[in-house]
């Protein structure tokens, strides 16, 4: 199961591209499952759910507010000059904003809701709300870009 995560959290911070924070249109998106989500990107979410969660703040600009839970455990460590922050046995709400962030939750009962600019993915099963417009995801996976995507600004992470 660890294993798995991990392999979630590489996949994010690798495999999905990133939206520099010039960009100046927002999309609006929320969605409901079980699996995992995943954002790449720079706004505002409100994530919650049974699962585990992950940030990784890459500016130090990030605002993490956890909604009380006191049965999660909450570690924080530096890599590669990013501050990644592990919540285990999550189940609650939090919001997190900033630029140039990753937020990832594994589990049962998500919600979520972003504004912003950027990457998600939907892996499991759930329906996800874009452009007023109803939508499923599935184990297969769908991959969204969030705001205007000018090519010259990605980059890889």
């Amino acid at each position: 199961m660890v294993r798995k995560i991990v392999l979630g959290i590489g996949i994010l911070v690798i495999a999905v591209m990133t939206v520099s924070a010039q960009d100046t249109t927002t999309t609006a998106l929320t969605a409901e499952g079980s699996g995992t989500i995943a954002l790449n990107g720079s706004g505002s979410i409100t994530i919650s759910g049974n699962g585990m969660l992950f940030i990784v703040d890459r500016t130090g600009d990030t605002q993490i507010d956890i909604e009380e839970n006191r049965r999660y455990v909450h570690t924080e460590r530096e890599t590669r000059g990013n501050t990644v922050h592990t919540y285990r046995r999550f189940d609650g709400t939090a919001t997190v904003s900033g630029e140039d962030m990753a937020v990832l939750m594994q589990g049962i009962n998500l919600q979520v809701s972003v504004s912003g600019t950027g990457m998600m993915l939907l892996e499991g099963v759930g329906e996800f709300t874009l452009d007023d417009t109803l939508n499923e995801w599935s184990s297969d996976g769908v991959q969204i870009s969030l705001g205007d995507v000018d090519e010259n600004k990605k980059r890889r992470r």
